[in-house]
């Protein structure tokens, strides 16, 4: 839990990750690489498009499928200094098929060629210039690694060769506000989450959406470009102090950088909101569908999960007594996480059933029009989406995590 204003530096650890039109044409073929671009109806309301689909314009057979079974995969190997790793945060490849993972637990970059042999580490946990205090993603521009040290508020750039090209410290103007990465756009510029400190004390309400403002943080300032809706968080009260704690099944905001746009998703509906890289609003679009009822059994399980992870009796104790009083949402949030591949089309992750191991994305043209849904191998995440293949975290039925490229086909 945090004390007093949220968020402040060293509050990572309390940050809880969960689960996560009717189309008037037809869907042109369109060559590998080439916008998906489909129409749908479109009005325009004070220069920004509204995009509305009721139904998948691909109907209800996708042309886009994911290979069940990967092409390459790396993880699973107990003790491996390369292949073993304790909580994947990002993977991105490069053009040649190569790729790197950054791996939360040791703080490392693991850089990989095209067939899975490992080629080098960079960073690792430390405070050196070359190293991070708590890696918190990875991207690629090119030929160079972007990646974002969460606790120092540090970009790190390396070349892939292993290279080290810098560090600069994130110039956010209240240095006691902590970001985090949505994405790199094609300038380099990285788009930064940053929520709003918020004073615990003078919030009356037990339940609270924390406000987030999104900037654009260049070579040597950041600048303001949009605001949206970030975690949903539970302000805890006793006679002597004020909490607060991430809220069980509640809304996230998400977000991801395409070319020299970003896309919003506050969580609450199937909506989004497409801006330009300078901030304007160029696009809203969505779809309908009912968020999923948020059951009794759903909040036993998770309890049991919570509970069966915690070390101590004091800990075990301390997750029944929130679950006592928490108070739960009535249903989950209607999307997950947002990706977003180099054509332009942004993939959101469809919310599921604690325990349902399905995972399936709902794919937006580069226009905004709803194309369809798009099949992961069961317990998977998408991390990274090019034009032929995609990068995913797989968990087996043990937790163990590894990481693996499949093949794409649009």
């Amino acid at each position: 839990e945090d004390h007093g204003r949220l968020p402040r530096r060293g509050a990572e650890g309390a940050r809880v990750r969960r689960p996560s039109v009717l189309a008037l044409l037809v869907v042109a073929a369109c060559a590998r690489g080439d916008a998906p671009v489909a129409s749908a109806p479109v009005r325009d309301s004070a220069g920004v498009r509204i995009v509305e689909s009721s139904t998948p314009a691909w109907g209800e057979r996708s042309p886009w499928r994911v290979a069940a079974r990967a092409e390459v995969e790396v993880g699973g190997v107990a003790g491996d200094t390369a292949r073993d790793f304790a909580g994947v945060r990002a993977a991105a490849r490069f053009a040649d098929g190569r790729f790197v993972v950054a791996d939360g637990g040791s703080a490392q970059l693991r850089l990989f060629d095209p067939t899975g042999v490992h080629l080098r580490t960079l960073g690792g946990r430390g405070g050196g210039e070359t190293q991070f205090a708590a890696l918190g993603a990875v991207f690629v521009r090119g030929d160079t690694i972007v990646a974002w040290d969460d606790r120092r508020q540090r970009i790190v750039r390396y070349l892939a060769d292993g290279s080290f090209l810098g560090s600069v410290r994130a110039a956010l103007p209240d240095t006691t506000r902590l970001g985090r990465p949505a994405g790199v756009f094609a300038d380099g510029a990285l788009l930064l989450v940053v929520p709003t400190p918020v004073d615990l004390v003078l919030v009356d309400s037990p339940v609270l959406r924390v406000p987030a403002t999104l900037a654009r943080l260049g070579a040597t300032s950041a600048e303001s470009v949009a605001s949206m809706g970030s975690d949903e968080i539970v302000v805890r009260r006793s006679a002597r102090s004020v909490s607060a704690m991430m809220r069980p099944f509640g809304l996230n905001g998400r977000v991801a950088v395409t070319g020299d746009d970003f896309v919003v998703g506050e969580g609450d509906a199937h909506a989004f909101r497409r801006y330009a890289g300078s901030g304007r609003l160029e696009t809203i679009f969505r779809r309908p569908g009912a968020r999923v009822a948020l059951l009794p059994a759903d909040t036993a399980r998770e309890h049991g999960v919570r509970s069966g992870a915690a070390l101590t009796v004091r800990e075990r104790e301390a997750v029944d007594n929130v679950w006592r009083t928490v108070p739960f949402p009535d249903s989950l949030p209607a999307h997950g996480e947002i990706v977003a591949d180099p054509t332009g089309a942004v993939w959101v992750r469809d919310v599921v059933r604690p325990g349902d191991g399905a995972s399936r994305y709902q794919v937006y043209g580069a226009d905004g029009t709803w194309l369809g849904a798009v099949e992961l191998p069961p317990r998977a995440t998408l991390l990274w989406v090019g034009t032929d293949a995609v990068l995913l975290r797989r968990m087996d039925e043990a937790e163990v995590e590894y990481v693996a490229v499949h093949a794409l086909r649009r």
